[in-house]
Formats: structure tokens, C-alpha cells, sequence
């Protein structure tokens, strides 16, 4: 939501030619490594998706109240890992498209492509899922008005982030709990040149899980937060949300041993596809409070998916 954007005034060409070297490097290496083995494909390399469309009523914005607008992001991700079975360590690449229907937002209308390493550090059902990662992105903006120029269009970024839920577990809880994290260095995280700073944000999730039909409802209660402790000016990055909401995902298959890779894609795809309904309340600004109204409540309508190779479901 950053709405001072100014006329560039040079190009970082490091980071750009980190990102496109960084995505030829990771091709040409795929040439040079692959196996004799006729399933090579299936033991290195991972397809995953992941992506969500929203609909917000105020979306917590001082550029247009209310917001009533629709957004929406995904993102492809193919993972190279140098070991076939325990997939711990390798390049990666990632194409993320983002649209919105609100003229007031170019920033938003974007597509992404990215390279970097990534390291999950370790095994077990609580930890497999922490993963340090260092990457380079490039965003090439779209459908833009003459007289929007973005102060950058490169970011590099070093960090670590973590995701754990306990919704498809042999185990069957009954009550759910997810938790996503991401913390780390942002070289200009599309907001300028000289950004360079720690962010950190993520999201808690907790609530009963009542099986319908072939899926399952999820009354949820969630706690949403962003904190860039650099930039208190900037609200929208620093802030501390609480509210509730219901996810139903409408089938969830069971996982099978005996299928192929291809076909426990799919059936992770659509086991993790959900449509939602929430409420968000701004209880706290972790820096500055705006300086123009803003609401501080939001209602959201969305529906979102992934795969089950982000969450370490495959090995």
C-alpha cells in the first residue's frame, strides 16, 4: 500500500542481474545434473503452487474508503534438490503473477520472477518446514497509467520462514492450528532503493475442525501481524490484527502411498483448496498511526490454495 512512489533515479542493476543470472544458472545446472535414471524427475525436481483472490471490504487503506476491491497472487515454484530423498537443499525458481481491480493501486499489478538457494534445516513432523532461503526478484509492473513510475522494481531477499499445521495428520485432530512466519533482510522490498531493513510478519490459526460431506468447516480464530521496526512511518507494515473467520474445504482426498508423484499433486491441490469468510480488527499499530482515517475493521471473501510440497507433505 505504498502511495509516495517517485521517479527512479537509477536502475539497481546488481540485483537484477543477480535475479536473471541467478534463474540461467539454475536451468543450466538441471542440464548438468541430470541422473541416468529414467525417474530423475519425480526424486529432484518439485512443482508447487500456492496463491489466493480476495475480495475487501476497507482492506485497511487511507487511499480509498471504502476499498470494495478484489485482489489476487500465485505463484509457481520449481524446486531442484541436490539430494533425491531427504529434498533439504537446491536452487529454486518462481514466476508470481498479482492483479487488482482498484485503479487507485498499480503497485499491485505485477508479474514476478525470482531465483534463489533454499535450506530446510531439519526432519521431524514439528520442524521439517523451517527453511533458510536467499533469493533475487525482479517485478515487471503492468497495465500502468503514464505517471506511475516505481522507485525500484528489484529486491533481494535473505531469511527464513516456517509453516506448520496440523490439518491432514494421521493423527485426525480435531482442533486445527496453523502458524506462518517469515522473517528477514529486505534489500528494497519494492518500496525504494534504499529500504534495506529486517521485516517480520506472519499469522496464527486455530478452531474445531467439523467433517461435511467428502471435506471439512474450520471456525477459526486468527491473529495477523507485520513489523518493520525501521519504518514507523509506514502503518501499513506495522501493525497487529485479531479476528475470526471460517475456511470449508469442500473435498479432501486421503493420501496414497501407491499412487504416483503426478496424481498425489493433484490430490494435495485439491485437499488444500479452500474458500473463506473473515473479520480482522487493527487492535494495535506497531509504529506510527496513520496520518488519514483508516478503518479498522475488514471483512474478507476469498478463496485460496497450494500444494503439499510447501508444507513438506510429499517426502
Amino acid at each position: 500500500m505504498n502511495s509516495d512512489f517517485e521517479r527512479r533515479g537509477h536502475q539497481d542493476w546488481t540485483a537484477l542481474h543477480i535475479t536473471r543470472e541467478g534463474i540461467l544458472s539454475f536451468f543450466l545446472l538441471l542440464i548438468l545434473s541430470l541422473p541416468v535414471e529414467a525417474n530423475w524427475l519425480d526424486k529432484r525436481i518439485q512443482l508447487d503452487l500456492q496463491g489466493t483472490g480476495t475480495y475487501s471490504r476497507f482492506n485497511f487503506t487511507d487511499i480509498k474508503r471504502p476499498y470494495d476491491g478484489g485482489d489476487a497472487w500465485a505463484e509457481f515454484k520449481l524446486s531442484y534438490w541436490f539430494d533425491e530423498d531427504k529434498k533439504n537443499f537446491g536452487p529454486f525458481v518462481t514466476f508470481l503473477p498479482s492483479a487488482t481491480t482498484e485503479h487507485e493501486f498499480p503497485w499491485q499489478r505485477y508479474v514476478q520472477v525470482g531465483g534463489g538457494f533454499q535450506w530446510y534445516l531439519f526432519a521431524g513432523d514439528y520442524f521439517r518446514a523451517i527453511r533458510l532461503f536467499a533469493s533475487g526478484l525482479h517485478r515487471e509492473f503492468y497495465d500502468q497509467d503514464s505517471d506511475f513510475r516505481p522507485q525500484t522494481d528489484v529486491d533481494v531477499q535473505i531469511g527464513a520462514d516456517y509453516y506448520y499445521d496440523n490439518l491432514f495428520t494421521t493423527k485426525n485432530y480435531q482442533m486445527t492450528f496453523s502458524w506462518w512466519t517469515n522473517a528477514g533482510y529486505r534489500h528494497t522490498n519494492f518500496a525504494s532503493d534504499d529500504y534495506d531493513t529486517f521485516l517480520w510478519t506472519g499469522n496464527i490459526k486455530i478452531g474445531p475442525k467439523v467433517e461435511v460431506g467428502q471435506g471439512f468447516v474450520i471456525p477459526y480464530a486468527l491473529a495477523d501481524w507485520t513489523w518493520v521496526p525501521r519504518y514507523d512511518q509506514r502503518f501499513w507494515e506495522n501493525f497487529l490484527r485479531l479476528g475470526g473467520g471460517i475456511r470449508w474445504y469442500p473435498k479432501t482426498p486421503k493420501p496414497d502411498p501407491g499412487i504416483g508423484r503426478g496424481r498425489q499433486f493433484i490430490n494435495e491441490f485439491i485437499r488444500r483448496f479452500f474458500l473463506f469468510v473473515e473479520v480482522q480488527q487493527n487492535v494495535a499499530w506497531l509504529g506510527d498511526e496513520p496520518v488519514r482515517p483508516v478503518n479498522d475493521t475488514d471483512v474478507r471473501v476469498g478463496i485460496s490454495f497450494s500444494t503439499g510440497g510447501l508444507f513438506r507433505d510429499l517426502l
